[in-house]
Order: structure tokens, then C-alpha cells, then sequence
């Protein structure tokens, strides 16, 4: 009897232990992944993954070149990474951005897919005097109006663009027009073929088409009841930004800053970032309004989200209140 209740009493003691040394783990675990997660880590990488497709980077070059990062006290680098062509925008964002300029569906449906991951810090839109949309159709088409394009082939970069080309058609009573998505660099051979009668684009693109002598602009700033809606965003990934939060504020200064340098500033950095076949593009093109995410119009951006629903271009309805 006395043996069986030592071996009980060992028995009962190393179930004790074991239980202390789980509950020890435990505890440690949960402290170090609540340091990891907290708001005041520092960022243990030294590297900020950056994204952006479409030339809209240039505030993060004049940031770079007047030293405005390091005025800041943004002390990363920030290295560029690229979408591959067949990746889904959504997925690989959410896996490899930590900042990036995106189109304001991309962002949307990430909000979808993955609410509060991404934050947007700056919108990018159009105003009667700052302004980077167009509609540009074939040099010598005949095309004068925007009655001209009914029943025309019409081509867009984003889903946001066929949705403020698709606004912008229907307010001048044109719902005919056959819409198509392509790539950018396709859009001059395509114009030149005759494959597409017009593009809605953005600059610097804008100006390229009409330098290489395919395109030229039929209205500039197209406006319907959506104008000036944003159509990209400077977003930064919420991952990140609970890994160091005093980086992410060091680096919306830095924008800021840059976006307060003068006009010829900015053209001058941008020809020397972009080279020499850009320079003439450069000094030409206009640039859009970027403003800080507070000062933007938050019932127009929601009601864009609610039609680009109503109309399928979402997948489920987004409360834009929660992208801020």
C-alpha cells in the first residue's frame, strides 16, 4: 500500500512540474509575441518593400534625392518589388508589400479579401487644376467628341478606369462603347493597328502617346458626377506599421515634404530618375492632386465603393471608413 502511493506521489509530483514548465512556456510565448506585435518594436529589418506601377513613385524619388527621408528620420531602405504578370494583385500584395501605390480597386478588394491590412496614407485624384486623367484617341481618327465615341473600342488600365470611363460615358448619354482592359505599353501598337479607337490613361502616359505621334488627347480631366473621385492610393501595410510605427510617421513626413517642392523641382528630379527619352515627356505632362488621407472627400469615396459594388466590380460591399 505505502509503495503504491509513493509511486502515486512521484506520479502526482512530475505531473506538477510538467504542468509549471507548459504553463512557464506558455507565458513566455504570449510575452514575446505581444513584444513583437507591439506598436513600440522597432522594425528588426532594415529594408521597407515598395511597390508601384505606374511612374506614380515620384514623391518617393524627391523624397529620396532632397534627403527628406533622412530629414524625417526614415532610416530603412526601401527596395522595390515587382508584381509578377500572372500574380493576383490581392494575394501578393498582401504578402510582400510593406508600402505601395495601388488603384483604388486593388485596395478595395484587399479590404475585402483581408480587412484592416493596408492602410491608405495619401490619395491620388484629379481637380479642375491639377489633373493626370485623359482620353486619348489614334492620331487622325476623325474622333472630336466625346459623341464620336459611341460604339467605339475603348481601352483602360484598371478596373477603376473602366469604371470612371464607363461614368463618364454615361453622362454624355454613350453606352455603346466596347470596353477592354490593357497593358500600358500596348497601348501605342494597338492605337497605331487600329486594334482600339481610344485609351483613358494616366500621365505620364498621357503625354508619351501624343510625343511618339499615336495618339492625341480628345478631353483632358473627363468629368462626370464621380469627378474627383480617387483612383490610387499610397497604402501601407498595417503589419508594418504595428512593427514601427514611428517609421511609417517618419516616412508620410518625408511625402509630405516631397510633395511640397516646387513644379520644376519636381520635373527636374523625375527626368533624372526616369533618363533621357523622358525628358521631353516630363517637361510636358501634368500632375494629379496627392493629398493626405484625412483631406480627402470620405462620402464620395464612399459612394464610389458602393457603385463599383452595385455595378460588379466588387466582389462584396466595402465600408471605406475602414481603409483609413
Amino acid at each position: 500500500m505505502n509503495k503504491k502511493k509513493s509511486f502515486l506521489i512521484i506520479f502526482l509530483s512530475i505531473i506538477t512540474i510538467f504542468c509549471a514548465v507548459y504553463f512557464l512556456l506558455i507565458s513566455k510565448n504570449t510575452e514575446n509575441s505581444e513584444l513583437n506585435n507591439s506598436p513600440n518594436n522597432p522594425n528588426t529589418s532594415d529594408e521597407v518593400r515598395f511597390y508601384e506601377s505606374q511612374n506614380l513613385g515620384y514623391p518617393f524619388w524627391i523624397a529620396e534625392e532632397k534627403g527628406f527621408l533622412t530629414e524625417s528620420g526614415f532610416d530603412k531602405s526601401l527596395k522595390g518589388v515587382y508584381l509578377g504578370s500572372e500574380a493576383n494583385i490581392v494575394e501578393w500584395a498582401k504578402a510582400n508589400l510593406d508600402v505601395g501605390i495601388l488603384s483604388l480597386d486593388e485596395l478595395l478588394r484587399i479590404e475585402g479579401r483581408y480587412p484592416d491590412s493596408f492602410k491608405a496614407i495619401f490619395f491620388i485624384y484629379d481637380t479642375n487644376e491639377e489633373y493626370s486623367s485623359s482620353l486619348v484617341v489614334k492620331k487622325g481618327s476623325g474622333l472630336a467628341s466625346v459623341n464620336d465615341l459611341s460604339g467605339k473600342k475603348i481601352a483602360v488600365g484598371t478596373d477603376t478606369e473602366e469604371f470612371l470611363l464607363k461614368e463618364y460615358l454615361e453622362a454624355n448619354g454613350i453606352t455603346d462603347s466596347q470596353i477592354s482592359r490593357l497593358s500600358r505599353k500596348d497601348y501605342s501598337e494597338q492605337l497605331e493597328k487600329g486594334s482600339i479607337d481610344a485609351v483613358w490613361v494616366t500621365e505620364p502616359y498621357t503625354s508619351k502617346l501624343v510625343l511618339d505621334g499615336d495618339g492625341e488627347i480628345l478631353t483632358n480631366n473627363p468629368e462626370s458626377d464621380m469627378s474627383g473621385a480617387p483612383y490610387g492610393v499610397f497604402v501601407v501595410n498595417n503589419d508594418f506599421y504595428n512593427r514601427d510605427p514611428v517609421m511609417v510617421e517618419s516616412l508620410k513626413k518625408a511625402l509630405t515634404m516631397a510633395l511640397g517642392v516646387t513644379e520644376s523641382e519636381q520635373r527636374e528630379i523625375m527626368k533624372e530618375h526616369l533618363g533621357e527619352e523622358w525628358i521631353q515627356i516630363v517637361t510636358d505632362r501634368t500632375f494629379a492632386k496627392i493629398s493626405p488621407a484625412g483631406e480627402v472627400d470620405k462620402s464620395l469615396l464612399q459612394k464610389v465603393a458602393d457603385k463599383m459594388y452595385e455595378n460588379g466590380f466588387l466582389d462584396k460591399k466595402i465600408e471605406t471608413v475602414n481603409i483609413f
